[in-house]
């Protein structure tokens, strides 16, 4: 039997039932293996990690053409907006359950091609609900599992911090008001925002500050003050973006480093394990930074989102998520900070088990705990922000055919254009020429 006897005609089915056949070109798939590589100082080579595969990827340019072309586009674009997941009858690939990712563009060649729609969307496979969630009460599972993290990480760092010797209490101070610095000048700006957020930030600063000589004898203590200083900011309502760009910004700085990993540790030297045992305790709380920023941000009615759980009169324009893509990429952020943080945080424990140090000692071993903590904030906060997704505006993008102005095309696609046309000039970066008109071949992105 001869390969094209395997080909199947091409159809989605939405999640609702409905069921649109389209004709297709060339077809493509991919799929990513999921691998991390880790290179240890004490030996050659390098480790990968195999975490498995992610789900197939499926870009497809749909055609639409006859008489009523128009109708049949029509009923696909809205059956790919629909929330939840459909069913890809793939012509060559096989069947497959899926959701519609990313941007939609469609494209009508009135002229160049005789009545015919193409419209290109990249369908991913999907296995369903990826992270646990809770269908009672979603925000307060992530907030839940956030405190049961700060718990085990003041706890983590109370446990494994040498501060018997002057060297390692020295070592530890230095390297907590370095971290102090740093966090108070990248989060200062957005706690600024809002007046409350703004006073118990610097009222903890200030009273770390005022007593650091004390509280590095009780970092039992100072951790707790720590999380709450760092995790202040987070509820700030300002742009999401500024908040997720704050906690990213840090970790990154620490994780980019030059001495990002600590040398082994040798008998009697405890100062490179306790600088990072001090960096573990904050880069793991800039996680939780980013977590709860965007479980704030996904519970805030500011663009009358279908989400919405708590409304504050002080919210800006742009302190919620506005649209799908938003959401998910808040949600991959997060996971890609921790990717980030869990890879750090091996090469350090390997470096400062080494040479000279017992790896069975619990100050340089990671015994899993407030790993597995944080495992479970961070995939509960990525689960949360899934979910939410499904309730957010699509992008959609149109790509023009003739002459229009932004004016015309607003009160086409909206039906109005007081509110909705600022909105489209500014996502889509107009100014000069192209406020007055737009010159076709223009890509314009909006949003339903």
């Amino acid at each position: 039997m001869a390969w094209q006897d395997d080909i199947q005609p091409a159809a989605y089915t939405g999640p609702n039932g409905d069921r649109v056949e389209f004709e297709y070109e060339d077809v493509a798939t991919s799929i990513s293996k999921k691998t991390s590589a880790y290179n240890f100082p004490d030996a050659d080579g390098t480790y990968i990690q195999d975490h498995g595969k992610t789900g197939r990827r499926f870009p497809m340019r749909c055609f639409f053409s006859g008489n009523i072309y128009n109708l049949a586009a029509d009923a696909f674009e809205e059956i790919l907006l629909q929330t939840g997941v459909g069913k890809l009858e793939h012509p060559m690939y096989g069947t497959h359950n899926v959701v519609p990712m990313g941007e939609i563009t469609r494209s009508d060649a009135l002229k160049t091609a005789g009545n015919q729609a193409i419209i290109e969307v990249t369908f991913w496979a999907t296995i369903g609900v990826a992270y646990p969630a809770s269908q009672v009460d979603p925000t307060g599972a992530v907030l839940s599992a956030v405190d049961a993290y700060n718990l085990a990480a003041a706890a983590e760092l109370a446990a494994k911090l040498n501060t018997d010797s002057v060297s390692g209490l020295t070592a530890f101070k230095n390297s907590y008001q370095a971290l102090l610095k740093n966090t108070q000048s990248a989060l200062q700006s957005v706690a600024a925002v809002q007046d409350d957020i703004n006073d118990e930030f610097n009222d903890i600063v200030d009273g770390i500050n005022a007593g650091i000589d004390t509280l590095i004898r009780d970092p039992l203590t100072l951790a707790w003050k720590t999380t709450q200083m760092v995790q202040a900011p987070s509820r700030a309502l300002v742009a999401i973006k500024a908040r997720l760009d704050g906690y990213g910004n840090l970790a990154g700085d620490v994780f980019g480093s030059s001495d990002s990993v600590s040398p082994p540790a040798s008998v009697g030297n405890f100062d490179d394990p306790n600088k990072f045992h001090t960096r573990n305790l904050y880069t793991g709380l800039y996680v939780t930074g980013s977590i709860l920023a965007s479980v704030n941000a996904g519970s805030t009615d500011t663009t009358g989102a279908k989400n919405a759980a708590v409304v504050d009169e002080t919210a800006t324009s742009d302190s919620g998520f506005t649209t799908r893509a938003d959401a998910l990429a808040a949600a991959e952020g997060i996971l890609d900070q921790y990717a980030a943080l869990t890879e750090w945080q091996d090469a350090n424990y390997a470096s400062v088990s080494g040479s000279g140090a017992l790896p069975s000692t619990p100050a340089n071993t990671d015994t899993g705990e407030t790993t597995q903590a944080l495992q479970q904030a961070v995939a509960l906060g990525a689960g949360f922000l899934v979910e939410i997704s499904f309730t957010l505006k699509q992008e959609r993008v149109i790509t023009l055919t003739k002459q229009r102005t932004i004016i015309d095309l607003a009160g086409e696609i909206y039906g109005e254009i007081d509110e909705r046309l600022d909105q489209m000039i500014q996502s889509n970066n107009l100014s000069g020429d192209e406020i007055i008109e737009l010159q076709p071949g223009r890509k314009i992105k909006y949003y339903v």
